[in-house]
């Protein structure tokens, strides 16, 4: 519902700067851990599909 909306209402610049906003965090230590929490959670087959 929502990533419509964002498509349709924000600039693909826009839309990358929120994105990075959710999956880096600047306050932490490892500024990473949100990506590699995610993508410990895929299975195989989420790992291999191409982007």
């Amino acid at each position: 519902m929502v990533i419509p909306l964002i498509r349709e209402n924000l600039s693909v610049e826009c839309q990358l700067e929120a994105v990075g906003a959710l999956l880096i965090d600047d306050e932490s230590d490892d500024q990473s851990w949100v990506i590699d929490w995610v993508s410990s959670e895929l299975d195989l087959a989420e790992q291999t599909q191409p982007a």
